[in-house]
């Protein structure tokens, strides 16, 4: 055996019967740390000639959806942290829009701001006029009556579209 220095001796290598030998010194020690009992391989019975034992195959079975379980959690976990951290994103837009003093600071909110903390590149305000002569404000977008419910369609509250390109002018 091996010593370090401070440290209790260590076997060149450890065999199955030091191993038998330490569970037999230490009874409780699986119960201490159930999560080993998934790592253990049951032992096969011996039921006969001509008889199957199907107890293997069925541990085998309910480890592996364990396993698919621990994998959906996980993502769903994981799923539910971005979920959060999104919506928190989308409050902290909000307070910061209705902090807004006036509408020139809302729209500079609407496109710095905003971009910034959704993580995006451009955000823009449309507003549907007839009239430019209307709306004399700069850096918001002027749409034709009847735009938005057009881009968005029929009774729709809201269109959500991925992996749009911008207008190249």
């Amino acid at each position: 055996m091996k010593a370090s220095p401070g440290s209790q001796p260590v076997p060149a290598s450890i065999e199955a019967k030091d191993v038998v030998s330490f569970l037999r010194d230490n009874p409780g020690f699986l119960n201490e740390h159930p999560d080993l009992m998934s790592e253990l391989d049951p032992p096969t019975r011996s039921v006969g000639k001509g008889v199957s034992d199907f107890q293997n195959a069925m541990i085998r079975r309910l480890r592996d959806r364990i396993e698919e379980t621990t994998d959906v959690a996980r993502e769903l976990i994981d799923t539910s942290r971005e979920n959060l951290n999104s919506q928190a994103r989308v409050h902290e837009c909000v307070l910061r829009l209705l902090a807004a003093n006036s509408f020139e600071q809302l729209i500079n909110l609407i496109q710095t701001d905003v971009a910034v903390v959704l993580d995006m590149d451009v955000v823009a305000l449309a507003v549907e006029s007839e009239n430019a002569e209307d709306f004399p404000v700069r850096s918001v977008t002027l749409v034709p009556p009847g735009f938005v419910n057009r881009l968005m369609g029929p009774d729709k509250e809201m269109l959500l579209r991925a992996h749009i390109s911008g207008d190249p002018d």
